[in-house]
């Protein structure tokens, strides 16, 4: 019995490692930087993701058909300690959570997918 990831080819491992390495390389650069991103530093690299999502088959969750379901993980609602923050504060209130409603809008990914430019 196969794991569900080890059918995967080196090439959709290569895709992945990559798409891991520029979200190492942005927390990199904000190690210096306000450790609560702006609004369209957040909205940008949820963009990102999304192209991710859209454009990397491996990323996602598999289907017994051997097709992909595109999947993420934010890992922490409230990890302030560790600067895992989703959860709405009074700095940010509610943006990050609106933004991750925004990207990720079932009609938006549509769009995108027919390479239709999102309202």
């Amino acid at each position: 019995h196969q794991s569900a990831l080890s059918h995967r080819s080196p090439d959709k491992h290569a895709q992945r490692s990559s798409a891991h390495e520029r979200a190492r390389k942005a927390l990199r650069l904000r190690s210096n930087a306000d450790p609560l991103p702006k609004r369209a530093e957040w909205r940008k690299e949820l963009t990102l993701l999304q192209e991710d999502l859209l454009n990397l088959p491996n990323l996602g969750l598999p289907h017994p058909d051997g097709s992909e379901q595109p999947a993420f993980n934010c890992y922490a609602w409230n990890e302030f300690g560790e600067g895992g923050i989703v959860a709405p504060t009074h700095i940010t209130e509610y943006m990050k959570l609106e933004d991750l409603q925004y990207v990720f809008k079932p009609e938006r990914l549509k769009a995108k997918e027919q390479g239709l430019q999102p309202a």
